[in-house]
């Protein structure tokens, strides 16, 4: 069976259509300890998905007529002892693969072909590089893993960090990689301020505020077995990382002794949950307005917000304003509103079945 080709901008556009797109967090192991790291990755890390738990994830996902791509993340999916099989199965189940590294495994070509040879194959391949990065990875590496990547047929797009500071790894970056720059694609990824990044008080990047949420429509298998309906290491590091994670609103089941398959159940979940509908539809903002309205949230829950992200937080930790939120949502005008932009989304989510 011959590799499924995926750029960067098409996997781009998949992310933005519902349940095209599966995420597995491998494992939170990896060799580096970067000070921006948003899921606090390490050496020290132990968590990590079985070889079940990732067959059982990519059969239910494999499953919805939607299935598109899994994309593998960390930590260092490298770190990973079922990487192999888990990219070998992705191809038997006819998705395509896109895998996200630090590429500390080329520090030189040898070693570069060495790992990507036993790994075909691989549809799309994502490596991070910044100068967070730098005092593990020197940009030769990320050269030499761009370049074998090339040679076997592998997409490949370099993500970049949006920091203030980091202006003069980026001179550097773009240099280097001068000759083979029509051949890949280059993303800048914005710095939140999450996981070490925040502790290390390092400035986020601002982002639109008022908009429907893209994230809930690609769910996420973190290293513990939660499946989780947002993306945003915020949120998917409370639910795996604390017991309060397990009442979250956005914690949508478990690969763990759970009767049945959580990936289809979480998409349905998605769709009839008027909390979630009215998050992925409306928008973060819109409920909070209405949780402000109706004396559930205070207008000082959510302060200095960056993000839309930051007005999601407090509707979804707290299972009791969550549960208040889904009653005021199913009644009056607020539930004509959701219902209408929930089926609006539906006729673009069928319409994108037919995209390529």
């Amino acid at each position: 069976m011959e590799r499924k080709r995926l750029t960067f901008n098409e996997y781009e556009v998949a992310h933005e259509h519902f349940y095209r797109v599966l995420w597995l967090q491998l494992t939170l192991r990896c060799p580096l300890s970067c000070k921006h790291c948003s899921v606090f990755s390490s050496p020290k890390r132990a968590e990590a998905l079985t070889q079940e738990e990732i067959i059982r994830a990519i059969d239910g996902f494999a499953a919805l007529e939607s299935a598109d791509i899994v994309c593998l993340t960390g930590g260092e999916p490298f770190a990973s002892e079922h990487l192999g099989s888990t990219l070998e199965y992705i191809r038997r189940k006819e998705l395509r693969s896109y895998i996200i590294t630090a590429a500390h495994w080329a520090s030189t070509m040898d070693t570069a072909r060495s790992a990507l040879r036993q790994l075909q194959p691989i549809s799309l391949m994502s490596i991070s590089a910044d100068r967070f990065h730098e005092p593990w990875v020197p940009v030769e590496s990320v050269l030499n893993a761009a370049r074998v990547a090339l040679e076997l047929g592998i997409e490949v797009n370099i993500a970049t960090t949006s920091d203030p500071a980091g202006h003069d790894y980026l001179r550097k970056l773009h240099h280097a990689l001068e000759p083979i720059r029509e051949r890949i694609s280059v993303y800048d990824t914005p710095l939140h301020e999450v996981g070490r990044s925040s502790e290390e008080h390092f400035q986020g990047t601002d982002t639109q505020l008022s908009a429907p949420c893209p994230f809930l429509g690609a769910p996420v298998v973190t290293a513990d077995g939660s499946v989780c309906a947002c993306c945003t290491p915020a949120e998917t590091n409370l639910i795996s990382q604390t017991r309060r994670g397990k009442e979250h609103a956005l914690r949508l089941g478990t690969l763990r002794g759970a009767d049945g398959n959580p990936i289809p159940a979480a998409r349905e979940r998605v769709q009839s949950d008027p909390l979630l509908a009215a998050i992925q539809n409306l928008g973060p903002r819109w409920v909070f307005e209405r949780a402000v309205q109706a004396g559930i949230l205070s207008s000082n829950s959510v302060s200095k917000p960056k993000k839309i992200c930051d007005f999601c937080a407090p509707l979804t930790r707290d299972p009791h304003v969550a549960q208040q939120l889904r009653t005021i949502l199913s009644e009056g005008d607020a539930a004509v509103m959701v219902a209408f932009a929930s089926g609006a989304s539906r006729r673009r989510r069928s319409l994108s079945q037919t995209l390529p």
